[in-house]
């Protein structure tokens, strides 16, 4: 089930964001991505739009595997500026691990550290911790 978040003022213009609770099941990481298409697709951001949902889908995938329900996904927008964050309720922090060729896992955080112009880890208390990650919009 997911919800709208309301639009709030910010700096010269308006943040859009939209949120919403994933299944901590296999299923979340399908859902993850038909959500951030239909997202970026009604706001105009077909540019961010296929790397975003890669990103979203590991974030939302390592959350599912080694985190710990509810899954947050929120989605915001800011003048092109695209923040995807994906939250769980283990608040042990994700690290980059070494992997390779042979691996099955481990390349999740590898790949966001390569694609996205910047990303991150807040702690959500004691309790949690979000992952984010930012992509900006092309030159024009």
């Amino acid at each position: 089930m997911h919800h709208e978040l309301t639009l709030t003022a910010h700096r010269a213009g308006t943040v859009r964001r939209h949120g919403c609770t994933l299944p901590t099941d296999p299923v979340a990481a399908g859902l993850a991505r038909r959500l951030t298409r239909e997202k970026l697709c009604r706001w105009g951001l077909e540019c961010h739009m296929d790397l975003a949902e890669l990103l979203v889908s590991e974030l939302v995938t390592n959350a599912v595997r080694y985190g710990a329900g509810p899954v947050e996904l929120l989605l915001e927008e800011d003048s092109g500026r695209l923040r995807c964050a994906v939250g769980d309720r283990l608040p042990d922090l994700p690290r980059l691990a070494g992997c390779d060729q042979d691996s099955e896992g481990g390349r999740g955080l590898h790949l966001v550290d390569t694609l996205a112009d910047a990303w991150g880890v807040d702690r959500d208390g004691p309790a949690g911790k979000t992952v984010w990650f930012e992509l900006t919009p092309p030159p024009v």
